[in-house]
């Protein structure tokens, strides 16, 4: 039976396909998360989460903390030097702490930078340009 992953073992990536993106459409981001340890372990999302966040300049977006359904679950096992994937998909839209709604109101055109982070870990950032 493999052991917990330590967050010392994990990394964490984000990406998304284009680094322009149209107001109104939805944005996968791509979390990966690598396991730089030199055995295998299960990542307990539960007990070791990673959150994505969109934000702009210091005004937060959108965030997986919002509502669950937006983010992983589960137990995952890693191979040493393998990675877990999941896909995030961020609406464009502007999400309230708590909820699992999205507001309505258009977004700016403008920089927006997504965030992927491990409880505890290294944040890792992926750049967006928002036009219209």
């Amino acid at each position: 039976m493999l052991a917990a992953c330590r967050l010392s073992q994990l990394r964490s990536a984000i990406a998304a396909p284009s680094s322009v993106v149209r107001r109104g459409t939805t944005v996968a981001l791509t979390v990966t998360v690598t396991n730089q340890g030199t055995a295998g372990c299960v990542w307990d999302i539960a007990k070791l989460p990673v959150q994505v966040n969109v934000d702009s300049g210091s005004d937060r977006i959108w965030s997986t903390a919002d509502c669950a359904a937006w983010g992983p679950t589960g137990a995952h096992p890693i191979a040493a030097g393998k990675s877990w994937k999941f896909t995030v998909k961020w609406p464009t839209k502007r999400s309230a702490t708590g909820t699992c709604k999205l507001s309505a109101e258009e977004l700016g055109t403008g920089t927006y930078v997504a965030t992927a982070q491990l409880k505890g870990g290294m944040p890792r950032q992926f750049v967006m340009q928002l036009t219209a």
